[in-house]
């Protein structure tokens, strides 16, 4: 015994390494020293003790809360500032050992977060010194026994039922022994995000979730799986609802919506569907993933129909590459009037050869009452309706009136209320044949 340490072997003195067969490191901490002494067996001289260096005890525990292990170690002591770092290695259900990360001199702690249920893992640490040199720990081992978390949460898409209700679907991994799930929305993507629905989901699969938004405009959803700690273990990708605005400016309808996002294949289109007056919804336009605005030009479908109300949805479609299929997303449905305008031709040719062959008013509304007269140049009433979509053959009773000049008179009012009128001349022309 020199100083508090014990003799534990001897060697000769042209010997510089020595091998010591325990098992305490497994359980604590040991240091070793080095002294020469002298070959005098009555009063032996002992130098000064080596520098201690002192094995690294490592230990490992499981937090199944967390699903992690939290491995610690004591300090490797003996090189100073000469050591260079810490080196995690992993094994998992006996496969071969890997470096997983690296730590710092100082760090005595690291935790594993990549971790799976029912499985063994293993772990050392190796300290590395400036010049190469390494000194291994202990192996520790534990078992991750706890309800196996979901792989995967996959956000599917959004759809509206009503401009108030929106689906929300999602895949769950199916091997998920966990069965509770937690809807929260939010109003932007990296805002507050609220719970709004607990659900039940044993074995997982497709879900659909339905919610009524509270505001016209978009949210954002995520499907969060909760372990029985409390702790939230698997969160879905980020789903947004798609949300169209439309405005209109004479003969033009504009249309602008948010983007779609986090789809694991991406935005591969937008869909862009019309409904006019009481038509089916038709496909307009198909364009890319990066526009997110439009005009529609309505001026022939009011020049020939005048629908008066004009309805779009727009249509998101993931791109390839998800493992889940691809996605789908609509939008709600955004209608508008177009600005009422009342819009009069000045000529026309009711001469029998198929061309131009009527007048009629040009209305970009609906009218809820509608008065439509032509006059002579006398005052003499030649035509009359109240049908807006009654036009002007250029007859008085049943005959062709004279080529020239004649007076239009125009009375509407449109689905809000207003009153239009408008008076003007129209000239009756027969072409040279």
């Amino acid at each position: 015994d020199q100083n508090g340490a014990i003799v534990i072997g001897i060697v000769g003195a042209n010997t510089t390494q020595f091998e010591r067969k325990t098992v305490h490191g497994n359980y604590m901490k040991q240091s070793y020293v080095v002294s020469a002494f002298d070959s005098d067996p009555v009063d032996t001289i002992w130098s000064p003790l080596t520098e201690k260096h002192t094995t690294i005890y490592t230990i490992s525990h499981f937090d199944p809360c967390n699903a992690s292990f939290l491995i610690e170690w004591n300090p490797y002591e003996g090189w100073g500032d000469s050591l260079k770092n810490y080196s995690i290695w992993r094994s998992k259900n006996g496969s071969i050992f890997t470096k997983t990360d690296n730590t710092l001199p100082s760090d005595t702690m690291w935790i594993d977060t990549d971790i799976e249920a029912y499985s063994k893992y293993c772990y050392y640490i190796e300290a590395t010194n400036l010049d190469a040199r390494i000194s291994t720990s202990n192996m520790t081992c534990d078992s991750s026994n706890m309800p196996r978390i979901p792989d995967y949460i996959n956000a599917n898409g959004t759809v509206f039922v009503d401009n108030q209700t929106v689906n929300v679907s999602f895949t769950i991994d199916p091997f998920s022994e966990l069965d509770k799930y937690y809807l929260i929305r939010g109003e932007n993507s990296t805002g507050v995000f609220d719970t709004i629905r607990i659900i039940i989901v044993p074995g997982g699969g497709n879900i659909t979730i339905t919610d009524t938004i509270p505001e016209e405009k978009p949210y954002y959803y995520q499907l969060v799986s909760m372990n029985d700690c409390g702790n939230i273990v698997k969160r879905s990708n980020l789903t947004s609802t798609l949300w169209l605005t439309v405005t209109n400016s004479g003969f033009i309808n504009n249309l602008n919506w948010n983007a779609y996002i986090n789809w694991p294949g991406g935005v591969d289109r937008y869909e862009v569907y019309r409904t006019a007056g009481d038509d089916p919804p038709e496909l307009i336009q198909t364009i890319d993933s990066t526009t997110t605005t439009i005009s529609d030009d309505i001026t022939n479908l009011i020049y020939t129909t005048s629908p008066g109300e004009f309805c779009y949805y727009v249509v998101a479609e993931e791109g390839e590459g998800s493992p889940y299929g691809p996605g789908t997303s609509r939008s709600n449905t955004a209608c508008v009037h177009p600005e009422s305008i009342i819009y009069m031709p000045n000529a026309f040719t009711p001469d029998g050869d198929g061309l131009n062959e009527e007048f009629i008013p040009i209305l970009t509304f609906t009218p809820n009452e509608y008065l439509f007269i032509i006059r002579s140049r006398w005052g003499n009433t030649i035509f009359q309706t109240n049908n807006h979509l009654e036009p002007w053959d250029g007859k008085f009773s049943g005959t062709n009136i004279q080529a020239g000049v004649y007076i239009y008179y125009v009375r509407a009012v449109n689905q809000e209320g207003q009153l239009l009128e408008q008076r003007g001349q129209v000239m009756v022309i027969y072409p040279a044949k």
